[in-house]
């Protein structure tokens, strides 16, 4: 079995044809804009068709308290108050 298409290194001839490609996309919207669904999702249409997606691996997972089970994993936080987005 060979190395997963998420492995592999996009050679850089198809991130030349992206930074083209997105250059009038970055002009066109704001700040805010691009970093909203709106301009992820246009972004998205460059990247996606070479089968690179913008929104990650996203390993947020969520519980309540008393579900929640604890475990080696020390990289697993509970938020409080303090920590979380208002």
């Amino acid at each position: 079995s060979g190395p997963s298409s998420l492995a592999v290194i996009r050679p850089w001839s198809v991130v030349g044809k992206w930074i083209q490609q997105l250059g009038p996309i970055v002009e066109s919207l704001g700040p805010e804009q691009l970093i909203s669904t709106f301009g992820t999702c246009e972004i998205a249409r460059v990247t996606l068709p070479d089968g690179v997606g913008i929104w990650g691996p996203s390993w947020y997972l969520f519980t309540d308290i008393s579900d929640r089970k604890p475990g080696e994993n020390r990289s697993v936080s509970m938020l409080s108050a303090g920590t979380s987005a208002a």
